[in-house]
């Protein structure tokens, strides 16, 4: 399925595996985006990572944006780290949000009738 997806013949996937094939820098980029992997994901065991990952839900939430979508969520974040950034005052008003949003549903288990 990988070779399809590849456009290159199973035999040559296998030589790949074995560390005999010595594919060209396409033929990595098709393999990496077959497996929907980076391709230091797929170079190395554990890429050396300096930035933290995003959180799983981002991603899938960016799937089915398109182009417009995609640049205008970009501009948001990176207006919205700035401000955060340059603001302690949006700072702590996120905190305090957060707060209240953790008594909140603390709250809410505690008001559940028993059973």
């Amino acid at each position: 399925m990988l070779a399809d997806a590849v456009g290159i013949v199973p035999v040559y996937v296998s030589r790949i595996e074995s560390g005999l094939g010595n594919p060209s820098l396409e033929i990595i980029v098709n393999i990496a985006n077959a497996l929907y992997v980076s391709v230091d994901e797929l170079l190395y065991d554990e890429p050396d990572r300096k930035e933290p990952q995003l959180p799983g839900g981002y991603l899938d939430l960016l799937k089915d944006c398109d182009e417009y979508e995609t640049r205008i969520l970009s501009y948001v974040l990176k207006m919205s780290k700035k401000t955060l950034r340059d603001s302690s005052d949006f700072r702590k008003m996120i905190e305090e949000m957060e707060a209240k949003k953790i008594k909140g549903k603390q709250r809410k288990i505690q008001k559940k009738p028993l059973p």
